[in-house]
């Protein structure tokens, strides 16, 4: 074999050209990707290579007698050794034929080396020969030794046998597979701990070329040793070593164990977390030494801190104690790690490419298991993990305190889910260390510096721990809860409301008004797709009226901007239109004041402008107010300009923060429940401005049957003499559901026996006329209408309500 290693070796040194490439490293045997030729150097190498195999020198492969008299002369024209079916061999081929074959790399290399030299008819004999793939180990250290961008480029060649490319790519899919599995990874561990020194370097090259899939196993093989109490073991040091070296996402899964609360955060960890470049691995080691002072797993520890406050002196230009040095470490960690969550949550923030995998610790099987996590929430963890650390090195610190709630708010969102109520442990942490009023306190700062997933959270708590007392301010200004109903972020808004609605308070309070301009959002999301017009033109109101109604939507217009702003609360707008025609208020102007409420702060805008202010709004807007929610583009008259624009605006709904139907109606459908028991109470519902409510509350009719139902049993406490006709109108209607003409009808009669007969005489006849109308109706139909009759009979006469009639199939 040494033989067909020269040849090649020579052969692939001089040769230039032949297109042949290395595909990735070589670890083991000859490399693929080399020149070769044969030269006249090699024939000493040849011919004893021959003579070898004639042990008592009878031939001489010259021809003629031997020139030292020993043996007997051969003419030079014998003929050569011949095989049965080919041609007679020159010596070289002859010498090569004959290496050792038992291995398949040795029976590669060999048919390699004869197709090299023409013969690939030789090169097939020998590849035929080769009949089970291999699988397993054999598989993969057949691939190890004799390198994949060799296989494939033996299959590559058309020439060889298509018997032996079967096989060469069956057996590299069974190393491919062995590769990753942690069977491999055992294997190259158990030759790492306690093989020779060669074996040693080969089970870390194979542990590195495995990734992740290597990362469970040295990880359990650490647990092991630290269990046993040897921490100073070299094969525990060549472990660490393996991790040290292997690739950036092995930092992860040393992060994972960190921070997790098992067995693994221990001295081998934490000597390894030491010298790795992850903070929350350096964060670990801190925390570590304060807790544990007296018990520093290894020497090399305590100068790895003493760097880490040498650099912190210089920066800061005071020697802190180590309490006081972690704890101020760990504040600017989280600082860092909540710079990065500001920029991730950013709407202009664009993610690309497939989430990373990280390995995190489960408690629930007390292993490490692999997740895909998109960047938000891999820094919405790491913020827990350290928060984590910051508490437990300085539980009396109050920020650390708040920052601690905070990051487990994000963190069991992000985890939940972001539209879903808060999970009760993390309501539950929150009331082991705050108390409701200072929930409101750490709500106001949320508030003050945009953490609106930490005031979602927040505002979900107080529902369960806090109570209406909480509306009261403690200074002159509005509550924080109050304050929530103002932020630019639709779903703190909403988590506002709810809150207030669950505390079912019975007096006024300051800011109501923003209480009741909230509810009336929360039930108008869910109503779709709302474009607001805005022009001082009544033909143009109109023509982009009709424009918006063409393309799916509902509309509504405003004459002016003072209407624009003031409607702005009064409609659910998804999106809004504005023109430069909107008399003396420049168009900038408008679209300040759209941006100064709560629900424009983001609000998809399309402004039309002239030809001539095109290319100065777009500047003032887009470059110098680095305004990306609106739009500019020119009016026309054509409606396939515009349309495009308006189709585009429609888009832009969740873009801009604002939340999916589907979510939207959940929330309403939620906010509808604790409404009609809120109003059960006469109190209460004093605190509702009906005559703007109840059209919002009308709207969600059809939205779907849990809307429906609890629509129309909110509707009996509206005291209102058009929410009474609708409610008789609706179960007069034939057309509509069964169910929902029965609950109309429950309702008309829950209303009348609160607030009287609201409805006028001529109303009454055309009810009347009504149910006279219906005598060739279903029974269901009759049946209905005759209940309305006897609800205003019964008001009117005093004479006992009847039963209302079963709905058909119920």
């Amino acid at each position: 074999m040494l033989l067909i290693q020269r040849l090649l070796a020579s052969y692939r040194s001089t040769t230039r050209d032949r297109g042949l490439r290395n595909a990735g490293p070589v670890r083991r045997g000859i490399q693929p990707g080399m020149k070769w030729t044969l030269v006249a150097t090699l024939s000493f190498a040849i011919g004893s290579s021959v003579l070898a195999q004639d042990p008592a020198g009878q031939t001489n492969p010259f021809g003629g007698a031997d020139p030292f008299g020993g043996g007997t002369a051969v003419p030079a024209t014998q003929a050569r050794p011949e095989s049965p079916d080919t041609e007679p061999l020159d010596p070289l081929l002859y010498a090569i034929t004959k290496q050792d074959l038992s291995q398949p790399s040795q029976r590669l290399l060999v048919a390699e080396t004869l197709f090299l030299l023409k013969r690939p008819d030789q090169a097939n004999k020998i590849l035929d020969e080769l009949k089970q793939p291999l699988t397993g180990s054999e598989a993969y250290d057949f691939v190890f030794a004799v390198t994949s961008s060799r296989l494939l480029w033996v299959q590559s060649q058309s020439e060889l046998s298509p018997a032996a490319g079967t096989w060469l790519s069956s057996t590299l899919a069974n190393a491919m597979a062995y590769s990753n599995s942690e069977e491999s990874a055992n294997a190259a561990i158990a030759e790492l701990l306690n093989g020779s020194v060669t074996q040693q370097t080969a089970a870390t090259e194979k542990l590195l070329a495995q990734g992740l899939t290597a990362a469970m196993p040295l990880l359990r093989g650490i647990q092991t040793m630290v269990q046993s109490g040897d921490l100073q073991s070299p094969q525990l040091r060549r472990l660490i070593q393996v991790i040290q070296a292997g690739p950036t996402d092995w930092d992860v899964t040393l992060r994972s164990l960190v921070g997790s609360e098992s067995e693994l955060e221990t001295a081998a960890i934490l000597g390894l977390a030491a010298r790795s470049r992850a903070v929350l691995n350096q964060a670990a080691v801190l925390e570590w030494s304060v807790r544990q002072p007296d018990r520093l797993p290894e020497p090399a520890l305590g100068s790895v801190i003493a760097h880490w406050r040498k650099m912190f002196q210089s920066q800061h230009g005071f020697d802190p104690s180590q309490h006081e040095f972690t704890s101020r470490w760990l504040e600017q960690a989280n600082q860092a790690e909540l710079a990065q969550w500001n920029v991730l949550q950013s709407p202009r923030t664009q993610f690309q490419g497939t989430p990373p995998t990280m390995w995190l610790w489960d408690a629930s099987v007390q292993n490490l298991t692999p997740q895909l996590l998109d960047p938000v929430d891999l820094v919405g963890r790491n913020q827990a993990l350290l928060a984590t650390a910051w508490l437990r090195v300085d539980p009396e610190n109050d920020a650390a305190l708040r920052n601690y709630v905070a990051a487990q708010f994000k963190r069991a969102k992000l985890l939940n889910g972001v539209d879903l109520p808060l999970p009760k442990a993390a309501v539950d942490v929150a009331a082991e260390y705050l108390t409701p009023v200072q929930m409101t306190e750490m709500l106001l700062s949320a508030l003050e510096n945009q953490q609106w997933l930490v005031a979602q959270a927040l505002l979900e708590s107080l529902q369960t721990v806090g109570n209406s007392e909480l509306l009261v301010p403690s200074s002159g200004n509005l509550s924080p809860v109050v304050l929530a109903l103002k932020a630019t972020d639709q779903r703190v808004r909403s988590a506002a409301v709810q809150t207030i609605l669950a505390w079912n308070p019975e007096k006024s309070f300051s800011g109501a008004s923003y209480f009741n301009q909230g509810l009336r959002e929360l039930l108008s999301n869910p109503i779709g797709t709302y474009a607001m017009v805005a022009s001082m033109n009544p033909y143009h109101s109109a023509y982009l009226e009709g424009l918006v109604r063409t393309s799916g939507w509902n509309a509504t217009v405003a004459s002016s901007a003072g209407q624009l702003v003031t409607d702005l609360d009064l409609y659910p707008a998804t999106f809004l239109i504005i023109t430069d025609s909107l008399g003396e208020v420049p168009y900038l102007t408008v679209v300040d004041q759209v941006r100064a409420t709560a629900k424009g702060k983001t609000m998809p805008i399309l402004l039309l402008v002239r030809p001539e202010n095109l290319a100065n709004a777009r500047e003032m807007l887009q470059v110098e107010r680095n305004d990306h929610y609106t739009l500019v583009a020119e009016f026309s008259e054509n409606g396939g300009d515009l349309l495009p624009w308006i189709e585009r605006m429609g888009t832009l709904k969740e873009i801009t923060g604002q939340l999916p139907n589907r979510v939207a109606l959940e929330q309403a459908e939620r906010g509808l429940g604790s409404l009609s028991a809120w109003l059960g109470n006469d109190r209460s519902r004093r605190l509702l401005d009906f005559a703007t409510f109840a059209p919002t509350a009308r709207g969600l009719m059809g939205r779907s049957p849990v809307a429906d139902r609890l629509v129309l049993e909110l509707l009996s406490y509206f005291g209102d003499a058009e929410t009474q006709v609708y409610l008789a109108s609706l179960a007069s209607d034939a057309s509509a559901a069964p169910e929902n003409r029965s609950a109309a009808a429950v309702a008309f009669r829950r209303s009348v026996q609160r607030f009287g007969t609201l409805l006028t005489s001529k109303q009454i006849e055309s009810q009347y006329d009504r149910q006279n109308q219906s005598r060739h109706e279903g029974p269901f139909t009759q049946a209905i209408l005759n209940s309305l009759l006897d609800t205003l009979e019964a008001r009117s006469k005093r004479v006992p309500f009847v039963d209302l009639p079963p709905v058909p199939g119920m």
